[in-house]
């Protein structure tokens, strides 16, 4: 079910912008990958910045998880006030010791973070016109042959106006991310106050 925000869809730019660009957001599972978890988990994802070295995993700049219980991580932004959404992105790797491409991104969004709308699977609407780029498959005696690719999973989207948007990142193993951008136009400024924490100490939140 689709729902409107309550208020004018009246765009403050005609022209896209990166909309999350130093927004805050929230990460369910915490992020578990010891050698990217650090103090700057809260803010990786959206800083403009990309991790430079070919390996991202190991460096903080990079937000990672192992899976366990969860077949999915959650990143749940808010972009502080309603807008209209056209496209978005995901940086991850794979192609060494092991790390493969996210089985699936489920795109969400929603005015109150009470109700959601479902918006596909990022992967499947990819319009890039290629394929995720093939990755050799891992041998510990011989992983030295095999290389990481870093790669923009994107894709136009159609959302109605909203605040807050979720990608639910899907993977049997392992899921690094060092930048997530959502690109559209913001709209009049909503008079409701920034969101409240996320009950639990599962939850990662940036301010």
């Amino acid at each position: 079910m689709l729902l409107a925000c309550s208020m004018a869809a009246c765009p403050l730019n005609a022209e896209p912008v990166n909309l999350s660009q130093h927004k805050s957001y929230r990460l369910f599972p915490a992020p578990n990958y010891s050698l990217t978890t650090g103090t700057t988990d809260a803010t990786d994802l959206t800083d403009g910045k990309l991790c430079e070295a070919a390996d991202i995993w190991w460096h903080q700049e990079t937000v990672g998880w192992k899976l366990r219980d969860s077949v999915a991580a959650y990143i749940d932004i808010d972009l502080e006030t309603v807008c209209n959404i056209n496209r978005i992105r995901f940086h991850t790797t794979a192609g060494k010791a092991g790390i493969v491409w996210p089985s699936a991104i489920y795109l969400y969004s929603s005015c109150d973070r009470k109700q959601w709308s479902f918006h596909g699977d990022l992967l499947a609407l990819a319009v890039t016109g290629e394929n995720l780029p093939e990755t050799i498959s891992w041998d510990a005696e011989e992983d030295g042959r095999s290389q990481s690719i870093k790669h923009w999973i994107e894709s136009d989207v159609t959302m109605p106006p909203s605040r807050y948007v979720m990608l639910a990142v899907c993977s049997d193993s392992l899921i690094f991310c060092d930048e997530v951008e959502v690109w559209g136009t913001p709209l009049q400024e909503p008079t409701g106050q920034r969101a409240t924490d996320l009950e639990g100490d599962k939850a990662v939140q940036s301010h």
